[in-house]
C-alpha cells in the first residue's frame, strides 16, 4: 500500500485541526465586553498563540533534554565507558548539527567564519601542504643517504 495515499489527507486534518485551536485561543482570550473587542481579540489569540508555541518548543526540548539523560544514566549503571562515549559522541552530533543547522546557504561555508578568514585559512592549508611537501622530500634524501652509507 502506498503512504502518499493517505498523505493529502493527513496534512488536511492537520490544518483543520490547528486552524480550530487557533479560534478557540481566539475566542478564549476576546475582550467582548470592549469597544473594538473583536479586533484586540485577534491579537491577543495570535499572541497567545506564538506563546503557546514557544512553551510547547521549550517544554517539548526539555523532555527530550530528560529522556536522553534517564537512558544515558541507565546505560551508565550498566557500563560507564560506553555511557560517556555515547555522552561525547552525542554532544559532538548536536554541535555539528547546529552548525549545519546555522550554516549560510548562500556562500557554502558558516555563518560564523567570514570571507576574509576564510581565504586566510585556504592560503595556511596551502603553505602547510607546500611545507609538508618539502620535508617528504628532504625526509627521502636523508634516508636514500642513510641507505648509500
Amino acid at each position: 500500500m502506498k503512504n502518499n495515499k493517505f498523505r493529502t489527507p493527513l496534512l488536511q486534518s492537520a490544518a483543520v485541526l490547528g486552524g480550530v485551536i487557533f479560534l478557540a485561543l481566539i475566542a478564549a482570550s476576546s475582550g467582548a465586553g470592549h469597544e473594538g473587542g473583536g479586533f484586540f481579540s485577534v491579537l491577543a489569540g495570535i499572541g497567545n498563540a506564538i506563546l503557546f508555541i514557544i512553551g510547547l518548543a521549550v517544554g517539548l526540548s526539555l523532555c527530550i533534554a530528560v529522556l536522553v539523560g534517564v537512558f544515558l544514566a541507565a546505560v551508565g549503571m550498566e557500563s560507564p565507558e560506553q555511557a560517556s562515549q555515547m555522552y561525547s559522541q552525542l554532544k559532538k552530533n548536536f554541535a555539528l548539527s547546529l552548525l549545519a543547522w546555522s550554516s549560510n546557504k548562500k556562500s557554502g561555508f558558516c555563518s560564523w567564519v567570514s570571507e576574509e578568514e576564510y581565504t586566510r585559512m585556504k592560503q595556511e592549508i596551502s603553505d602547510l601542504q607546500d611545507t609538508n611537501r618539502s620535508l617528504i622530500l628532504k625526509l627521502k634524501e636523508l634516508e636514500e643517504t642513510k641507505d648509500l652509507k
